[in-house]
């Protein structure tokens, strides 16, 4: 038992950046992404596609460096909320291609572009 207290006081201690870092950078990120004109709603997508299991849950309660994936995907969307747009997709149709050859080859399938679950663009 001793030996875990140990390792979690190393991991809090030498731990660079914690839950409050981690948000700051995703709300920077989705603020970057709208004023480039890319719909900053991915961001919260990307987390809605973690696992069901794992999402708004901590692993670790005080040890984890990120906040749980439901409270991101929210403090993201509220975010996203404050840019109407117009945004274009990150991507035009040839270069979606040539990444989802990539990723078929990879062997991480090849989906379609979708919408945000507020049927914009990603």
């Amino acid at each position: 038992m001793a030996e875990i207290a140990g390792s979690a006081c190393n991991i809090i201690i030498s731990s660079k950046f914690g839950r409050e870092d981690e948000r700051e950078a995703d709300i920077l990120g989705t603020r970057r992404l709208a004023l480039a004109g890319v719909n900053p709603e991915a961001i919260a997508e990307f987390f809605a596609g973690f696992p069901a299991d794992d999402a708004g849950k901590k692993r670790y309660g005080y040890l984890d460096s990120h906040p749980a994936l439901q409270e991101r995907q929210d403090y993201v969307r509220r975010e996203a909320d404050r840019f109407p747009g117009p945004f274009t997709p990150a991507l035009g149709a040839s270069k979606w291609r040539v990444l989802k050859a990539h990723a078929a080859k990879q062997g991480a399938g090849g989906e379609t572009p979708r919408k945000s679950a507020r049927g914009r663009q990603l």
